[in-house]
């Protein structure tokens, strides 16, 4: 029974601490997040992502855009963009999207490579 509190107690604590980490990663992303609209023979589709470069690159997932025709970027103020799939790789569900031209005032996610690949493989 003490044993299972225990493993209980850890648990919980983990969970706190990874929630404190998804907080800090919301905090620093919420100004670069983008809705990401698709149109594809007929239908249309919906993701996000987020804005990584201030030329315009926008990481997603790759099922979001792969059978994509047209691909529509709105930025966190409001303005809408087209932009192109330039790189995907459907085994890791990513995808760069370049936007047609540089986003008016968006501000691009500020994380190092590394905290990039943390938070990726926290989220699943």
């Amino acid at each position: 029974m003490k044993r299972a509190l225990a493993s209980l107690l850890l648990l919980s604590l983990a969970t706190a601490a990874r929630a404190d980490s998804l907080a800090e990663v919301f905090n620093k992303v919420k100004g670069s997040v983008v809705v990401i609209r698709t149109a594809e023979q007929g239908s249309s589709g919906l993701g996000s992502g987020v804005l990584i470069s201030p030329e315009g690159r926008i990481l997603t997932a790759a099922h979001v855009v792969q059978v994509a025709e047209s691909i529509f970027v709105e930025m966190p103020g409001g303005e809408t963009l087209t932009a192109k799939v330039v790189a995907s790789e459907p085994s890791a569900d990513l995808a760069m999207l370049q936007l047609e031209r540089p986003p008016t005032g968006a501000a691009k996610i500020h994380v190092r490579p590394v905290d990039l690949r943390i938070w990726l493989r926290e989220l699943g």
